[in-house]
């Protein structure tokens, strides 16, 4: 088998399990958060921090073997008051504080321009979840909905079925409106 040198996933509405085969290590099996698989749905809340917008669940099959350094992601829709974009690593598929944080703080917005988190994860577990978390201002208007777009690292062998942009969530998150004042007249 050649190897190839990344991950990808294939966007749709139809359930696909993902299976990446690194070359001498074993595979990762990738569920995304869209409704036929994982079905994550996005709840945020405006004036908040690390607001939960996308989830996959990724498989291990030879856990401990695998190293992952790289993961990119979309953003699709339109959208204002997204800000401090991070990637978590979960053992659970509820973002809580014992998650540990996946390379650095996206500061801003990238607007159309992917999200790319470079960091080290290698760990013995079976399986693992990726989340995607933003700051979300008062004042956010639009929606967004994350797509994962393209996991790498040492002795990735390849991904085979897919394209990027696999859903992180089952739909769009729609960044909500704070009410500030109400008057009658």
């Amino acid at each position: 088998m050649k190897p190839f040198s990344k991950i990808s996933l294939a966007t749709g509405t139809v359930a696909i399990l993902a299976t990446a085969v690194f070359a001498g290590t074993g595979t990762f099996d990738i569920e995304d958060g869209g409704a036929a698989e994982g079905n994550f749905t996005a709840s945020v809340t405006p004036g908040s921090g690390d607001q939960a917008l996308g989830r996959v669940r990724v498989s291990l099959s030879n856990p401990g073997s695998n190293n992952m350094d790289s993961v990119v992601i979309s953003l699709a829709g339109a959208r204002t008051g997204l800000s401090n974009f991070k990637l978590w690593i979960s053992s659970d598929a509820v973002l809580d504080g014992g998650d540990t944080q996946f390379g650095s703080t996206i500061a801003s917005d990238p607007g159309g321009t992917n999200l790319a988190f470079a960091g080290l994860y290698s760990d013995g577990v079976p399986f693992f979840y990726i989340f995607l978390t933003a700051d979300l201002a008062g004042g956010a208007t639009g929606t967004v909905l994350p797509g994962l777009e393209d996991i790498s690292g040492p002795g990735v062998g390849g991904l085979l079925n897919f394209s990027p942009g696999d859903p992180m969530a089952n739909s769009a998150a729609t960044l909500p409106v704070e009410l500030d004042s109400f008057s009658v007249e």
